[in-house]
Parts: C-alpha cells; sequence; structure tokens
C-alpha cells in the first residue's frame, strides 16, 4: 500500500507493507456508550509481520492509532495518540520506531509492545497507561521536558535500554509502479495497468 500527498482519514489495514508519505491526516470522532465523544487519530492496522513508514508531510500536530505490526514514524507531533487496543483479546504491536517525534498526551491502554527504537523523541504528559506493556525499547535522546508523562491508571512496565551510538535510519525507498511490473498505457485508458 502506499499513499503519498492525500489527505486521508478513517483507518488504513496494512497486509504486508505500507508507506504513508507527506499526508494530511484527518481525525474523526465517534461516541461513547455514555454519550462521551472522542477525538480519534488515523487508525494503522497491521498484521504482525508488516512493516509500515509514516513520513510527515511538515511537522502539523497531528493524532494516529497504532495497533499492529511494525510502524515507523518520522518527523511528527502525536497529539493524543492512542497505542495499543481496547479489545479482550490484545494483540502486540511488533514494534514502534519514532525519529524526531513530539508526543503530547495519549492512551496506552491495553498496549504490548514487543520493541522499537525511538531517537529524538519529547514525550510530554498525560500518556494514560493501564495494562501496558514495554519491552526491549531502545532509546537515544529521549527527554521529559513537563516531568515524567504517565499517568498511571493500572499495570504498566516498561523496559528500555539507553544506546549511547545513534541509530541507523535507513533512507526509505518507496516503490514505484514499475517495482510491481506495472506500465504506464497513455492510450485508451490512461493510467498504470500490469504487464
Amino acid at each position: 500500500m502506499i499513499v503519498t500527498d492525500s489527505i486521508l482519514r478513517g483507518d488504513a489495514n496494512v497486509g504486508r507493507r505500507g508507506y504513508f508519505v507527506r499526508n494530511k491526516y484527518v481525525p474523526g470522532t465517534t461516541e461513547l456508550i455514555d454519550g462521551e465523544i472522542i477525538i480519534l487519530g488515523f487508525g494503522l492496522h497491521a498484521e504482525p509481520n508488516a512493516s509500515v513508514y509514516v513520513l510527515a508531510k511538515d511537522n502539523e500536530p497531528t493524532a494516529f492509532r497504532v495497533l499492529g505490526g511494525t510502524v515507523t514514524l518520522r518527523g511528527f507531533t502525536l497529539v493524543n495518540t492512542t497505542l495499543g487496543s481496547l479489545l479482550k483479546e490484545k494483540a502486540p504491536i511488533t514494534a514502534i520506531n519514532l525519529h524526531n517525534v513530539t508526543i503530547q498526551g495519549g492512551e496506552w491502554e491495553g498496549l504490548r509492545l514487543l520493541g522499537g527504537q525511538w531517537e529524538n523523541v519529547k514525550m510530554e504528559p498525560p500518556i494514560l497507561v493501564d495494562q501496558t506493556y514495554i519491552k526491549n525499547l531502545r532509546y537515544r535522546q529521549l527527554n521529559f521536558p513537563k516531568g515524567a508523562p504517565w499517568n498511571k491508571k493500572g499495570e504498566f512496565v516498561l523496559e528500555a535500554k539507553e544506546s549511547p551510538d545513534p541509530f541507523v535510519w535507513e533512507e526509505v525507498k518507496i516503490p514505484t509502479p514499475e517495482d510491481f511490473g506495472m506500465v504506464w498505457w497513455p492510450e485508451v485508458e490512461p493510467g498504470y495497468h500490469g504487464k
């Protein structure tokens, strides 16, 4: 799945690989049973072995819901982002990788994060943690400019190790239609078509 230079709302389900580059993410709303209205960020649903790359257009504040796979977010200010699942069956997120990201609040209830690397990340309260388990996290330049961000409602386990060296961030190569064996047909029906 490749989405570039678009305005997105709702959710995206990624099977193997997803690339979201220079998009604008419009939050939605939902009403809970008790009548409370909550704002929902753009949802990234990925299979456990899937990789999703999300590269910012600018640093405009946005919100996401990350619910699975290996997700890499680069160059964002995240506001009230949801990590994890409120469902009874809490599927783990394989990894969340953050590079040049500011996190301003959020809900990480039911989060089972199996790993990731965070570099140049600022976190601001409140981040609600409840039944939140973060393991195998490596970080470098992780800052809490407004104090510890955690609002502990329930169990919270954080296993993290600081890295003395910068991480290697590979340049994300966005596949082209030609990489998928497509060709441009200008005649009859302009657009990309399979060979």
